[in-house]
């Protein structure tokens, strides 16, 4: 048996147990319900011989109860703690007790207190899931009409607005070398939930760099539905509610409801909750016996100033140019080499083994090295943690400036994030509706209707998506600000007439 860990208190629970009289529920504590928390998790028998799963389970993670193939027994107990000192009483947070055999009904989807039954196998069955894996193929091509020639890939990550939220495909792609007019095809797994219909969006993103060193980025925005509601499977039990009365003429439901529905969608590219989003929480890059795996710098056009090793052609003149062309040579390899606008990024992937870069920054001159302006000796790119000494972010190399680094052990850790946001259209109503205004008020961009052009009839349970451009921010500039999004959608029943209208909001703050 599988279950997924919501967090929370036993009120959430919805199960057929409670009223046969075999489930039990008692919050001793308070049960973490942010992703990222972590409870320790004990399934046993009734008589605590037996242990079906002991480990630490995250909010939002899978966790999985076996005995080796063997049949469960008929009841279980399942106790979350605040600590992996399961003999102190205090450090409960729930209680639960079970029927773990099919003799009292288990549906998908049961929720027993902070866990939610989503997998189980038996020999009659066979495994009965609420997930399945979708391949999907992305196809990546270059245009015809590049300057530069080919292209090489540099990264590839897909964000989504489900669980993993995030998917990095780097490994999948770094290096490669795309012809102008060619394409790759990359697949991608994605998880879906076929007990819930819902719109599954994924931004992808990917850069790549040219022979002549110019930097490439596209992103793409796709949608798809899929999965459809189990069907209602739990009785009412009695007594129930008596029923209400309405006013005369009491309106046909069919024939004049309309239920338009507005919603604001938002994706970073780090994958991160837009909702919390915080500069980096480690500044200083730290991974034992490792090497960080990208570095990523900001072109400043700063003088070389306090920085050691740094010799400029104009001493103590800061850079002027619109671009430059940046060349970056460790001991045994090409870290980078291209052509980078004044205020822009480049990334740097190769030749951080060994621990020190040597960085030359010159005027461009049709893709190629002109004067050169400053040279940059022993720059340190090791990742053992020292500020200052290693990779910190912030840190100043004469004109250029870490702001991103990614290592092993830390994962992406970068000063900017790109936020999308999508407005989102719903007819969440049973007959087709007419949706004639949906206004959106962006932080980002203008006051716009996005149905200016003509009011669109929508199905029932359809959507419509509205994705407004990428924008970068800077995490440590921006840290206090808070963005605000808006969307106001008006409509009437296509048959009826009827008039209906909804809003929605979001605000994003950087802490």
């Amino acid at each position: 048996m599988v279950f997924l860990f919501n967090g929370g208190d036993c009120s959430q629970s919805f199960n057929v147990q409670e009223a046969a009289g075999k489930f039990f529920c008692t919050d001793e504590g308070e049960v973490p319900i942010e992703r990222g928390e972590k409870s320790y998790i004990v399934v046993t028998d009734l008589d605590g011989d037996i242990i079906f799963h002991q480990d630490w389970v995250e909010v939002g993670k899978l966790f999985t109860l076996s005995d080796g193939g063997n049949n469960f027994p008929a009841d279980q107990l399942i106790t979350i703690y605040g600590s992996e000192d399961t003999t102190d009483p205090a450090n409960i947070q729930q209680s639960i007790q079970y029927h773990s055999s099919c003799s009292q009904n288990l549906f998908l989807k049961d929720r027993f207190g902070a866990v939610q039954l989503v997998i189980w196998v038996n020999e009659d069955q066979g495994v009965v899931s609420c997930f399945a894996n979708q391949t999907f193929n992305l196809d990546i091509t270059i245009p015809l009409d590049i300057e530069g020639g080919p292209a090489t890939l540099q990264s590839l990550t897909v964000a989504s607005n489900v669980d993993p939220f995030f998917f990095n495909l780097t490994d999948k792609v770094a290096g490669t070398v795309v012809g102008a007019g060619e394409s790759i095809v990359v697949p991608i797994s994605i998880p879906i939930d076929l007990t819930q219909k819902q719109t599954y969006n994924l931004l992808i993103t990917v850069t790549a760099v040219t022979q002549l060193g110019r930097i490439c980025r596209a992103t793409d925005l796709t949608s798809f539905t899929a999965g459809y509601p189990l069907p209602p499977i739990f009785p009412t039990f009695a007594p129930t509610q008596a029923p209400t009365s309405t006013n005369p003429p009491t309106p046909d439901p069919l024939t004049s409801a309309c239920d338009l529905a507005a919603d604001i969608e938002c994706f970073t590219g780090s994958g991160r909750s837009c909702r919390s989003l915080t500069a980096p929480t480690d500044s200083v890059c730290n991974t034992a016996d490792e090497e960080a795996q990208s570095i990523t710098f900001l072109v400043t056009g700063n003088s070389c100033g306090t920085t050691e090793n740094c010799e400029e052609t104009f001493a103590g003149q800061d850079l002027q140019e619109s671009e430059f062309f940046i060349n970056a040579e460790s001991r045994d390899a090409t870290a980078f080499q291209g052509v980078v606008a004044n205020g822009g990024t480049f990334r740097v992937m190769n030749g951080l083994e060994d621990g020190r870069l040597e960085i030359s920054i010159s005027t461009a001159v049709n893709g190629a090295p002109g004067l050169q302006l400053q040279v940059l000796d022993r720059v340190d790119v090791t990742c053992a943690g020292n500020v200052g000494e290693d990779i910190t972010l912030l840190q100043n190399f004469g004109a250029l400036q870490v702001v991103s680094y990614e290592s092993p052990d830390q994962g992406l850790q970068s000063i900017y994030d790109q936020i999308t946001i999508t407005y989102v259209v719903k007819n969440d109503g049973v007959l087709s509706a007419t949706a004639q205004s949906a206004v959106k008020t962006s932080a980002f961009e203008a006051t716009e209707d996005l149905l200016a052009s003509g009011a669109q009839v929508m199905a029932p349970n359809t959507q419509l998506s509205f994705p407004s451009s990428s924008v970068e921010i800077n995490l440590a500039e921006n840290s206090g600000s808070e963005f605000a999004f808006s969307l106001d959608v008006s409509g009437v029943g296509t048959t009826s007439g009827t008039a209906c209208s909804d809003s929605a909001a979001l605000a994003i703050r950087i802490s």
